[in-house]
């Protein structure tokens, strides 16, 4: 299991994951999207109640990731009001460049309070139009859990 990006002291997870990323596989490849800032920036909501709202200064605000299906994986995501900052992983892997990334498939969030056992990527597909919840990726959008942009 890949574990996400957390806290910017632990920006080495980066060349982790991005030197996996080929490894994984042309299965997820073709369907993942290469988003900028202002495509992510926004309200996104899952269909169990699970909300992420990411701001252009980087940080994001979350509520309801302890639903059913990141409880199977994650017992220990925060359902109530969590906040912290959010990154495009870098292609190349570079973590001294990671916040600076413009763009980019893969986001990372670091919680401010950092909870036991909640790691998960997010990827970027269907053209940009839902972000899904990544914890491994050789089984990319496992679990189910998909955002998609709250009107």
């Amino acid at each position: 299991m890949v574990k996400s990006l957390r806290r910017p002291d632990r920006r080495p997870s980066v060349l982790l994951l991005a030197a996996l990323l080929p490894v994984a596989g042309c299965a997820f490849m073709d369907d993942t999207a290469r988003v900028s800032m202002g495509q992510v920036v926004g309200t996104w909501k899952a269909a169990d109640g699970e909300e992420l709202s990411f701001a252009a200064d980087r940080t994001f605000i979350s509520t309801g990731l302890d639903s059913r299906k990141l409880a199977e994986e994650y017992v220990l995501c925060p359902g109530e009001r969590a906040t912290g900052t959010w990154s495009f992983v870098a292609a190349d892997g570079s973590a001294s460049t990671a916040d600076k990334v413009p763009s980019g498939s893969q986001i990372a969030l670091y919680f401010d309070e950092e909870p036991q056992d909640c790691a998960f990527e997010l990827l970027a597909i269907d053209g940009g139009k839902t972000l899904c919840v990544t914890v491994d990726l050789d089984d990319p959008c496992t679990p189910d859990v998909r955002f998609t942009r709250r009107k």
